[in-house]
């Protein structure tokens, strides 16, 4: 599903994010990659994302080398990927439905398909009656609740989450977690990041990672690898 092979990653002003790192995330995993500010999970998912090129390494989704792609195969790719993420915001002058069923409209979905299944993850989500409410009028809580809507909606076979779950209350990171759940016994890739392991108590992540200065543990295999040059 995602591998990456000895990537190091450095920003125009020189600082190094990532010292190859190779890891594999295999299809229908539910991964927690945590580290600080700055240890380098935004990297991590702009270089899966293809946002970004590497500095050195390669990188490979959904079995595809992103490396060798162009534009053009990188947004196909894209459609196969959903992600949850505050740094790609929602259309504050748009509807909650507007917002969420814009992945499927591009996909060429038909729009009354598309407000139909849009009006039902929303439901699922407890926002069923909030359809026609502009973005910018929701909570901390609901926003993060339309962002995952968004990236759940055309039903991708990767779903990526950075740091968008910060603002839930317990309630809502369970009816989320319970989503994410259904959805992953279904066969969906989940990589989540965040700063700190937060462990589910119902739906547990088959595999936590850690991003550290240097440094890649895996909590389950209980590996330490040295990524430094």
């Amino acid at each position: 599903m995602i591998r990456f092979e000895q990537v190091s990653f450095t920003y125009p002003s020189r600082y190094e994010a990532l010292k190859e790192l190779s890891c594999d995330i295999a299809a229908g995993e539910r991964v927690k990659l945590i580290g600080k500010t700055g240890s380098g999970k935004t990297t991590f998912i702009m270089l899966i994302l293809g946002m970004m090129s590497v500095t050195k390494g390669r990188i490979t989704v959904l079995d595809q080398a992103i490396n060798r792609m162009n534009q053009s195969q990188l947004a196909r790719l894209r459609r196969k990927i959903g992600l949850a993420a505050r740094w790609l915001p929602l259309i504050s002058h748009l509807s909650a439905l507007e917002n969420i069923i814009q992945p499927l409209l591009i996909l060429g979905i038909s729009r009354s398909t598309a407000e139909k299944k849009g009006r039902q993850i929303l439901s699922d989500l407890e926002l069923g009656h909030r359809y026609r409410d502009m973005v910018s009028t929701f909570s901390d809580t609901e926003y993060s609740k339309l962002l995952i809507a968004r990236a759940l909606i055309h039903e991708p076979s990767l779903l990526v989450i950075d740091d968008a779950l910060d603002y839930l209350d317990s309630d809502s990171t369970k009816l989320i977690d319970t989503l994410i759940h259904d959805r992953h016994q279904q066969g969906l890739t989940v990589v989540e990041c965040g700063k700190y392991f937060t462990p589910s108590s119902s739906h547990p992540h088959t595999r936590t990672i850690e991003l550290m200065d240097s440094h890649l543990t895996d909590d389950t295999e209980h590996l330490l690898f040295d990524i430094a040059p």
